[in-house]
């Protein structure tokens, strides 16, 4: 739920704090532990807060920067929160304070986001400290500090902006006031909307280092990438320790467009209700080769496969083409150090081998400790694969036991649906940080780009099985057609990746970040699809355990698939549509 759009909270629920003249000398010695008392509670309830299951020892304000002055002073605070085990993390947490003066409506407003009552003593005014990403002065503030590239100093260090020039081509030559809205579906981040023209992100977990969100936002637009949202500028902290951090990035509001997830389950719910009516006279789709997608990709797609699965089919296929464009833009760098593709090394290659092993170890030991907790249609399944770690530590041994003859390149770093939008015609790739879960460093490391591919596969067959359950939620298929309505899920999977998969190969052909041999291919994207398996997998255990079985599902699935036939990769880079 959004903590825009959550339950408001109780005003006499809140903690209190009080303050001598003005509210903003809680950031001062005399005051400022009893606002890191009460941190913790509200921390806790943010989606954005990647601890959950950590226990918060304590919470220290490590800086406040004033962002806008009076009449509404709002600050942006850095906090530094430590743990009773495991190293402490930095978040960015904008204040402001509303006082009993205020119209109702604010208040209303703001109470979702309120953090605690306080009172001005010598003034005798009470009212709420909250997050400030709810005040649209805050909003205004932070782009104004971007437009006119402006630096604040703080006590321990400052913002800086930066801008390009997209942002002076989308505000215009009166630099009119943009209004600003904010974002209603929380995520990792918070956002806000400036009229229909920007979109700015602020980062709420921070790490020194540039975020990539903004190095790869900026590449693409310099190199005049037409698939992406165009980035605008930047806003970051630098300490007198010589360390940056990114704090906000503004990129060009693709206006209009929706994300490619709730595009999919459309077309999705579309697809289902056609199968019903096949099943009138088709009990069940054509039969293919379980998990050969591969093997699939390098022939021609039947006809009556884009028939029955309808014109999401050329969806996927430009899709896949975008995917693939957006990997050349990203190796084409020679200079930039960053930039600048790599060769894929056998010490790489192990490496890559242990980190996935220790996923697997880790995340099957989980599923084990969790067995009895699962849904009970989940329960056979998952018992199955708990005894299945050696089989799919054999599988991704291969990533090692060759030398593969490829490139890494900078790439998305968590491809799925829901980082594409659609615009009706074309598709447009946002959110470059990657997981938001890895560290900084490791989110920076060149990789193969077939580990974006991967992405997308998963996230077609997440959407297939989401899709699935949103007909059973609404009644649409009754209980004796489930089964084999599932089987019209798997189709569709199986030939959304194959039409995906055609068009990638097709637009990167002979490019340098594609491994040399058909079977090397097979060897990175089978490893990259168990991995990011392996990772739902974790994730779901955690989050949503009534959603294990699709991790599960996809494991199982990968582990039996069996591509026959000789597969070259001549065959795989053939246009065929």
């Amino acid at each position: 739920m959004s903590a825009l759009s959550a339950p408001s909270v109780r005003v006499d629920s809140l903690p209190s704090l009080d303050v001598a003249e003005q509210w903003e000398e809680i950031f001062e010695p005399a005051f400022r532990s009893s606002l890191e008392s009460a941190l913790p509670a509200y921390l806790r309830a943010r989606r954005w807060f990647g601890s959950k299951a950590r226990e918060i020892k304590s919470v220290a304000v490590h800086d406040a920067v004033e962002v806008s002055g009076e009449p509404e002073k709002t600050f942006i605070t850095f906090l530094n929160v430590d743990y009773v085990q495991g190293d402490s993390e930095m978040y960015l947490l904008p204040l402001a304070w509303t006082g009993e003066g205020k119209t109702d409506d604010l208040h209303r407003a703001v109470s979702n986001l309120a953090i605690a009552r306080l009172k001005v003593r010598e003034r005798n005014r009470e009212g709420i400290l909250y997050d400030a990403i709810g005040s649209k002065v805050f909003s205004r503030a932070l782009l104004d500090l971007i437009s006119r590239r402006r630096s604040v100093r703080g006590r321990t260090g400052e913002l800086a902006a930066s801008q390009t020039s997209v942002l002076r081509r989308l505000r215009g030559e009166d630099s009119a006031p943009l209004e600003p809205s904010a974002v209603k579906s929380e995520q990792s981040n918070s956002a806000v909307i400036y009229g229909d023209r920007l979109i700015l992100k602020l980062f709420r977990k921070l790490e020194a280092g540039i975020n990539p969100d903004q190095e790869i936002g900026r590449f693409l637009t310099e190199k005049e990438f037409g698939h992406i949202a165009p980035f605008a500028g930047a806003l970051e902290y630098r300490t007198n320790r010589d360390e940056t951090f990114t704090l906000a990035v503004v990129n060009e509001f693709v206006a209009g467009a929706k994300d490619a997830w709730e595009y999919t389950l459309d077309a999705l719910s579309r697809y289902y209700d056609r199968a019903l009516t096949f099943q009138a006279f088709m009990p069940s789709p054509p039969r293919t080769e379980e998990g050969a997608i591969l093997s699939l990709a390098a022939r021609d797609v039947p006809t009556n496969v884009a028939e029955i699965v309808g014109t999401y089919l050329e969806s996927a296929r430009l899709l896949g083409q975008r995917t693939a464009e957006m990997h050349a833009v990203l190796a084409s760098e020679t200079e930039n150090k960053n930039f600048a593709p790599e060769p894929l090394t056998s010490h790489y290659q192990r490496a890559l081998f242990q980190s996935m092993r220790n996923q697997v170890r880790q995340n099957l030991q989980l599923l084990r400790e969790r067995l009895k907790d699962l849904p009970e249609s989940a329960r056979s399944q998952a018992q199955r694969l708990a005894g299945l770690e050696e089989a799919i530590l054999k599988k991704l041994r291969l990533v090692f036991e060759q030398p593969i003859a490829t490139q890494r390149i900078r790439y998305h770093g968590d491809f799925h649906l829901g980082q594409v939008l659609c615009t009706g015609k074309d598709f447009v790739m946002i959110d470059f940080e990657g997981e938001p879960a890895r560290p900084l460093s490791e989110r920076r490391i060149k990789r193969s780009g077939l580990r974006d591919v991967a992405g997308m596969l998963r996230s077609f067959h997440y959407a297939a099985h989401a899709g699935l359950l949103a007909q059973i939620e609404r009644g649409s298929v009754r209980p004796g057609k489930i089964d084999s309505l599932q089987e019209w899920a798997r189709f569709w999977q199986c030939w959304v990746s194959v039409g995906y998969l055609k068009a990638y190969f097709a637009t990167a052909a002979h490019a340098a970040f594609l491994p040399k041999t058909a079977r090397e291919i097979k060897i990175l994207l089978d490893a990259f699809l168990i991995e990011k398996a392996i990772y739902e997998l974790g994730y779901e255990l955690n989050h949503r355990p009534d959603w294990v079985n699709i991790p599960i599902q996809g494991i199982l699935q990968l582990l039996e698939s069996n591509a026959s036939g000789r597969l070259t990769k001549r065959k795989l880079l053939r246009i065929s549509r």
